[in-house]
């Protein structure tokens, strides 16, 4: 009957009846597990009444602290999840405080309470914890902890999709990718000072496989797995890993990010990865770290023009989102060379495709190639590689005037069977061995009966001239009936004949020696 009567005053809200009587109740009897909870829920109703009606930290606290000697928490969900309840709304105040030291004690000091309770994990408020301490993720040094508590194994498919915050703004990432961002952030800088060790970079590291592919499009939580093995693993056993990777997201500005990263010790691929992912389609506020590294490296090298514009867009990207401007890019703005830089900046003019191109192809053979036919406008090309095997490329502006019968050194992607290829980087060279399918012959030049055609004459053969190869403008390239030249001549394949036949691709001495 006690319990009923305490219950009823409780409902009523006539707390201190219902303490008083249940206090007496428990003092009568205090191992019964039955007056223990009569006290116990009206502690909670003081605690809610601490959290809504009357708002009174401090009373919250000294209350809770009467209600936890009971230990009625571990096995009594419904007294966990409403108290839990309380503490959400407790967490929703903590940004009154102005002092950030006051808003983390608060954390800490709420999280404590947290830890004291089995809240049912099916429940709403058991999520509603999390958003709550999420909020905190980046100043507060504890979410890590948190979430180690917690279990992030327990975020559901809807956390991983980017929501509208309670302030109206669109998350940049979900609120699933947030937390283990946040949490591989923590690790790496405890990794750094000694605090964890190569055990906890493995747990984390197994936990980001199983996400990434049980979601895809995580291309932050990637990036922190590949940051974390890099702490782990030299950056040669991480290039093996991650190379692949970046071959298929080679048009993603993070996996040139993390190359920089890899590549730390080499100054020009370090700025030739981040220059490549600068020029990558990306929101300006995902590029903002790469520009502040790249304007810096600029400064630091006298490039006052390209600092200017990294710092330019640096700024734009800033305003896309709750982001302070740095002190240090502040003092640049005032700089005089920031007001004054115009130019070319040496650092952009770098050939950074040509060289991250080179990063690509670092675990494909080395071949060997004479090119048979150039397109300048459309900087196209075909070359030949072995006997009867060619391949078309697209060439970069490194290697503007190639021409036919330039030997080149080139690396490339071979699929379907060997068949289809794929040229990724090429350099010219000076010299290749005579082959199967190229080689110098020595012949008399001669035309067809309308004169439009001309072929070189040997012993043995008649080889085709391409128009392409001479030039009557050019003395060196020139070609009269009956002269007697030397040419060098490749196998090459006739698409329009569709089979394949010797072409001479270089007319190597003046026809007049």
């Amino acid at each position: 009957m006690p319990g009923k009567v305490i219950k009823e005053l409780r409902m009523m809200g006539l707390l201190d009846e219902a303490l008083a009587m249940a206090l007496e109740e428990w003092k009568a009897a205090p191992e019964d597990e039955k007056t223990k909870t009569n006290l116990a829920w009206v502690y909670f109703a003081f605690c809610k009444r601490y959290t809504d009606a009357e708002l009174n930290y401090a009373k919250f606290v000294e209350t809770f602290d009467k209600l936890s000697q009971f230990d009625l928490f571990s096995t009594n969900n419904v007294l966990s999840n409403s108290i839990a309840t309380c503490i959400v709304k407790l967490l929703s105040k903590v940004d009154t405080f102005d002092d950030l030291d006051k808003k983390m004690e608060r954390c800490d000091e709420l999280f404590s309470m947290v830890k004291q309770l089995n809240i049912d994990k099916t429940e709403d408020v058991y999520y509603d914890i999390f958003e709550r301490f999420y909020d905190y993720r980046d100043t507060w040094e504890s979410f890590s902890d948190f979430c180690q508590w917690w279990g992030l194994e327990y975020l559901r498919p809807q956390d991983f999709h980017r929501q509208t915050l309670r302030v109206g703004k669109k998350m940049v990432v979900s609120m699933g990718e947030g937390a283990y961002i946040a949490c591989a952030k923590r690790l790496l800088n405890e990794y750094e000072r000694g605090l964890k060790g190569v055990s906890d970079l493995n747990n984390l590291i197994g936990k980001l496989d199983i996400v990434i592919d049980q979601y895809k499009g995580l291309y932050w939580l990637e990036y922190y797995k590949y940051k974390l093995m890099l702490k782990r693993d030299d950056s040669d056993e991480v290039m093996q890993t991650f190379l692949p990777i970046v071959k298929k997201r080679s048009s993603e500005f993070w996996t040139w990010q993390l190359m920089s990263e890899i590549f730390a010790d080499d100054e020009e691929k370090h700025v030739a990865c981040m220059l490549r992912a600068s020029s990558c389609k990306a929101k300006e506020v995902f590029l903002s770290p790469i520009r502040f590294k790249l304007a810096k490296y600029m400064i630091e090298h006298e490039d006052y023009v390209g600092a200017r514009y990294e710092i330019e867009q640096f700024l734009y990207g800033r305003q896309f989102g709750d982001y302070g401007v740095p002190d240090e890019v502040k003092m640049w703005v005032e700089m005089p060379w920031f007001k004054n830089a115009q130019g070319t900046s040496t650092v952009m003019s770098m050939p950074f495709r040509q060289i991250t191109d080179s990063i690509l192809a670092s675990d494909l053979p080395v071949l060997t190639g004479v090119v048979t036919y150039v397109n300048q406008e459309k900087k196209i090309a075909t070359l030949v590689y072995d006997y009867q095997r060619n391949a078309f490329f697209k060439f970069s502006d490194s290697l503007e005037g190639l021409q036919s019968g330039d030997v080149v050194k080139f690396k490339a992607e071979f699929k379907a069977g060997g068949e289809n290829v794929k040229v990724v980087s090429a350099q010219i060279i000076d010299s290749m061995p005579e082959t199967d399918f190229y080689r110098t012959v020595k012949g008399t030049v001669s035309t067809n009966f309308l004169g439009t055609s001309f072929f070189l004459n040997t012993d043995d053969e008649t080889i085709y001239v391409p128009n392409t190869v001479f030039d009557n403008n050019d003395v060196n390239r020139s070609l009269y009936v009956g002269d007697e030249i030397t040419c060098r001549v490749a196998y090459a394949y006739n698409r329009k004949q569709d089979r394949w036949n010797w072409v001479v691709v270089r007319i190597i001495r003046d026809v007049n020696d």
